[in-house]
């Protein structure tokens, strides 16, 4: 347990790469983008050299450990998988090539993943100004410090949490199927009920009711938003009337049907 109380910048064990190529306007490049929350890298598109203003872009391989500078604050870190052995990134992609007699790339990923560190690298990124964002530039991520187990060490961590991970996804599968299957189940009840019904208008079923709220600046606002596909009505932080503006606020009662006029797409109609 001794080793793992000893931490190393991540300098110590990292290699960036430089794989630059001039755009040829005569070839075709497949493109990557980098997902949030440790979900790695996906091919975002291909382009022809002549639709990229880019002058040069890095080739990554199989195994290169990657972030994203723009998004490194949501967890955009990641491993090229074989499948996207070739492609290219921009230069806002920083490429690692990991020592691996040292560390197992998997647990550098999963390092990042953790919520503490999460949080120093959204400090390191935090712009000047409040919703701004700079880039996590190299400088912080090969100075933050991680504790390097064994090799031995590393990998049961790194299969702990694979299997954990696998348990999870399973569990969430299973779930989806027993929604799926109820929805299914509602569904064909609510079909048989209805058999025959003569159809009414939304007007005459449920009409529209506004119960408008004079707003007080000493005031204080509960507001409740609505979640799309029909998962219900959350709360949002209360508003003091002197942050309302020209906001109108609307009381809401027991039994009232709400949704959503600009995501009513998405099936926001969930009852109270």
């Amino acid at each position: 347990m001794e080793e793992l109380a000893k931490e190393h910048p991540v300098r110590d064990f990292v290699q960036q790469i430089d794989r630059f190529e001039q755009v040829d306007p005569e070839k075709e490049y497949q493109l990557l983008g980098m997902r949030s929350r440790i979900a790695g890298p996906f091919i975002r598109e291909t382009k022809q050299g002549t639709e990229i203003s880019a002058n040069k872009l890095n080739k990554v391989k199989q195994g290169d450990f990657i972030y994203s500078r723009l998004f490194a604050w949501q967890g955009s870190f990641g491993l090229i998988p074989a499948e996207m052995d070739g492609c290219y990134v921009s230069n806002e992609f920083p490429i690692f090539k990991l020592d691996n007699e040292k560390i197992i790339s998997e647990y550098l990923v999963y390092w990042f993943a953790l919520p503490h560190i999460q949080k120093r690298v959204e400090a390191d990124c935090s712009g000047s100004t409040p919703g701004t964002r700079n880039r996590y530039k190299e400088i912080f991520f090969l100075s933050i410090q991680l504790p390097l187990p064994s090799i031995d060490e590393q990998q049961t961590i790194v299969s702990n949490i694979q299997s954990v991970s696998k348990k999870i996804n399973e569990a969430k599968r299973l779930r989806q199927e027993i929604l799926d299957d109820a929805q299914a189940m509602l569904l064909s009840a609510f079909q048989q009920i209805i058999e025959g019904a003569e159809y009414q208008t939304m007007e005459k079923v449920a009409p529209i009711v506004r119960r408008k709220v004079e707003i007080e600046i000493d005031g204080e606002y509960p507001e409740l938003g609505v979640r799309s596909f029909g998962k219900g009505t959350f709360h949002k932080p209360v508003l003091n009337g002197i942050d309302v503006g020209t906001k109108k606020l609307y009381h809401i009662l027991p039994g009232d049907l709400v949704f959503s006029n600009v995501f009513l797409i998405t099936h926001e109609l969930p009852p109270f």
